[in-house]
């Protein structure tokens, strides 16, 4: 499927090399059979000699193979599924996490039907599911083999192949030489031993200042740190406690990532939820092209391009969080929950001012004492039943749609729309989620007027799929006034 995009802004962005379109689309050439994305430094081929194409999947459907020299693995996301507002996007996001899950598999987690899910794949990308899950696959496949020293039966599980067969077959078929062959032609990039070191490309520009500041109004004393334009934290992979390090290199429109005692099988589950937590599928064009229309968001774009959601290492830890900061400041919510690591986390000194690791629910529901907590009984008691729900799977950030966990939050007394949908926005990833509830959005859209919850669920129509971003711009506003 040719792409919906404008033919002749695809074909400027091609001979500029615009990094700004990185994932958009992709460049197939017909006379070498290969897709490249468009910032591929190879000789520009000739216009006659070029299709476009709205994904890698598709690309790769009409027989194109990937470029091993630009990568397509790597682009920060594909333009076709970002923002539809429908499963397309979860599913993807959910291959992308285990890509070993069937169609069958993934339309239960999702509650559709194989044909209906088919229908809306077709519609927003072109191609079917299976197309697209032999995409992501291969592409998991040559991450791994470019940036790793695995086996090649580990390589072969963890990207979703559970044919050791079917794996040297599909990488045969697409490049022209087997697993071992395709890994002497390329470097490692990511670095194992003590430390596992990546980078992660994105569409600029990135407003990583204003993540950063974001970050740092909410960072928990001992287990976040921010400083000289890094964040750090500590994070647990199973059993062992690791350092996360992540800074902007601007220059080459990456984030340079590394964390301490990872294992190579740690890259690709890592590399998805890192692009999650700084929000690096984001595509500010096409953002800013929505929101510019409303004139108090064209402000805060113009101040603030690239403005990305900060989202979140772990959605637990954001949702105590949120519920610790009802009613009271921002500085005095982290102030508690500084205590509640200190008392119940896990102490382990990381270095670089890294102390402790957040406590888990299933700590916090056995041992969680209501009276050390600085708050009303009824709110620290929403925490506690938050930690047995989590604790016991009723509540599952990882599973659950952004809908299932604000409707399962809410069900808990203590918490309400507010809180279930700030933590849907930080931790779910979903680009059309604002809290219509919040107090600041509300009067910020009208000077001197401040609009119900309704009004502005009414206002924010012609924002989607972009309403969590213009959250983010509205409050930006606000902190600057």
């Amino acid at each position: 499927m040719k792409t919906a995009l404008d033919l002749h802004s695809c074909e400027q962005a091609r001979q500029s090399r615009d990094p700004r379109f990185d994932g958009r689309f992709f460049v197939a050439v017909k006379t070498t059979g290969i897709y490249c994305r468009n910032v591929c430094k190879v000789k520009l081929p000739l216009a006659k000699n070029i299709d476009f194409y709205t994904s890698a999947a598709a690309a790769q459907a009409q027989g194109f193979r990937p470029c091993l020299r630009c990568r397509p693995e790597s682009t920060p996301g594909s333009f076709a599924w970002q923002g539809t507002g429908t499963s397309v996007s979860r599913a993807v996001r959910l291959w992308y996490q285990n890509p070993a899950q069937t169609v069958s598999q993934l339309c239960a987690r999702l509650g559709l039907g194989e044909r209906h899910l088919h229908r809306l794949f077709i519609e927003h990308m072109g191609v079917s599911p299976v197309a697209v899950r032999q995409s992501i696959r291969l592409h998991q496949a040559k991450r791994l083999l470019d940036d790793t020293n695995l086996p090649m039966a580990e390589v072969s599980l963890l990207s979703g192949y559970t044919s050791q067969r079917r794996f040297n077959d599909h990488l045969l078929d697409t490049y022209g030489c087997t697993p071992t062959q395709l890994r002497t032609k390329t470097k490692a990039r990511a670095v194992a031993g003590p430390s596992l070191h990546f980078r992660l490309g994105y569409r600029p520009p990135y407003d990583w200042d204003a993540v950063l500041e974001f970050l740092s109004m909410r960072r928990i004393a001992g287990v976040e740190v921010i400083e000289d334009g890094e964040y750090r934290r500590s994070i647990c992979l199973g059993a062992q406690y690791s350092l996360l390090r992540v800074r902007q290199d601007k220059a080459n429109h990456q984030l340079v990532c590394s964390v301490s005692h990872a294992p190579e099988n740690e890259l690709l589950s890592l590399t998805e939820k890192l692009r999650n937590m700084f929000d690096l599928y984001a595509d500010p064009i096409e953002i800013s092209h929505v929101l510019g229309q409303e004139p108090r968001l064209k402000q805060s774009l113009n101040k603030h391009p690239g403005l990305r959601v900060a989202g979140c290492w772990d959605g637990f830890e954001t949702c105590v969080r949120a519920i610790v900061g009802q009613q009271i400041s921002v500085a005095g919510a982290i102030t508690i929950v500084g205590r509640l690591v200190e008392r119940y986390g896990v102490e382990c000194d990381l270095g670089a001012g890294i102390s402790h690791a957040f406590p888990s629910s299933q700590k916090l529901a056995a041992e969680l004492e209501l009276e050390h907590l600085a708050m009303p009984r009824a709110r620290a008691q929403a925490i506690l039943n938050l930690c047995q729900a989590h604790a016991s799977g009723t509540i599952d950030f990882d599973i659950m749609s952004s809908t299932e966990l604000m409707h399962a939050l809410q069900n808990i007394k203590g918490i309400g729309p507010w809180t279930a949908s700030y933590v849907a926005l930080r931790a779910m990833h979903e680009p059309d989620i604002m809290p219509m509830e919040d107090l600041v959005l509300q009067k910020m859209i009208v000077p001197g007027k401040r609009l119900t919850a309704k009004q502005l669920a009414t206002k924010s129509q012609a924002w989607r799929p972009w309403r969590a971003y213009a959250t983010l711009h509205l409050w930006q506003l606000a902190n600057k006034k």
